[in-house]
């Protein structure tokens, strides 16, 4: 009984040290190198070229007819590089993005303005809208891909090319 207790007590800590590391990193932008932090500057900000609204995909958005592209990130929740981050890295490459979608990761699902949070594993989203398939997306981590919903989508950040 005794070890029992101490394996617990053990798991509990490795766990608790796990989450901890985890939500440190979300807090900090995640596990990003310099290069997916970078600052995008002049007249390929973010906000110089996108408009950004936060929309709700829960019911039944329609997403418009094109190619999509989504991000491969690493992990199930987010410990990885910035929205921004990513959107920087495709206008620099001269990649001719539409729209793109992000949803953060996270480990519960709670409706806007409800009090009630489902623990499920919500894993974070970003892909893009493109008129034509461009295989330099394939080489920097997305894959092409039908898009019909997000998980958990109340809280979806829209970037729609100005």
């Amino acid at each position: 009984m005794k070890q029992q207790k101490k394996f617990f007590f053990l798991a509990l800590m490795a766990i608790s040290v796990w989450i901890f590391s985890a939500c440190n990193m979300a807090a900090k932008g995640g596990d990003s190198s310099p290069a997916d932090s970078a600052p995008v500057s002049g007249d390929n900000s973010i906000e110089s070229n996108f408009t950004i609204t936060e929309e709700d995909h829960s019911g039944g958005y329609q997403y418009p007819t094109g190619i999509y592209y989504d991000y491969q990130f690493r992990e199930a929740v987010a410990t990885t590089p910035k929205p921004e981050a990513l959107l920087g890295k495709l206008i620099e490459a001269g990649i001719p993005i539409n729209k793109a979608w992000y949803r953060a990761g996270s480990n519960h699902c709670r409706a806007p303005g409800s009090q009630i949070a489902m623990t499920v594993i919500v894993p974070t989203r970003f892909f893009v809208h493109l008129d034509q398939p461009d295989s330099r997306l394939t080489e920097m981590g997305y894959q092409q891909t039908q898009i019909t919903s997000i998980q958990c989508g109340f809280s979806v950040k829209q970037y729609t090319k100005k």
